[in-house]
């Protein structure tokens, strides 16, 4: 697993993890901003099972949670959500782009609406093991 991009826009969180010691956590950003993760993975001949946990705490309904494998969006959360969630699917055989991204609604937009939520996003446990 290579980190791709610049640089990556997820802090460590000792305070909140799934399991362990620390989670990665979205920074706090500004109306209008995004954080984004990237990975680059590679997946065994047969594919790779990717899995990790998530926490949202976004700003609802206006901030967004996603996470995209070579461009296309598996998870997208714009809603406040109870502790943490799994997500598990298969890579393709080869290179793959892993994005973990909290985009910031612009400030006209975010003047509109009283949000709950902290504005975080946690990643823990990424996993990345060749399919059985």
């Amino acid at each position: 697993v290579n980190f791709v991009g610049r640089e990556w826009g997820f802090d460590f969180d000792p305070s909140n993890a799934h399991e362990g010691n620390a989670s990665l956590r979205s920074p706090i950003i500004d109306a209008g901003q995004s954080s984004t993760m990237k990975l680059e993975a590679s997946a065994s001949s047969e594919g790779s099972l990717i899995s990790f946990w998530y926490r949202t705490s976004v700003f609802m309904p206006i901030d967004k949670f996603t996470f995209k494998i070579n461009g296309k969006q598996w998870i997208g959360v714009s809603t406040e959500q109870d502790g943490w969630k799994k997500f598990t699917t298969v890579l393709s055989p080869g290179q793959s782009i892993l994005e973990w991204s909290y985009v910031s609604s612009p400030t006209s937009i975010a003047q509109q609406f009283d949000h709950p939520g902290e504005g975080r996003v946690w990643i823990d446990d990424i996993l990345i093991v060749p399919k059985a």
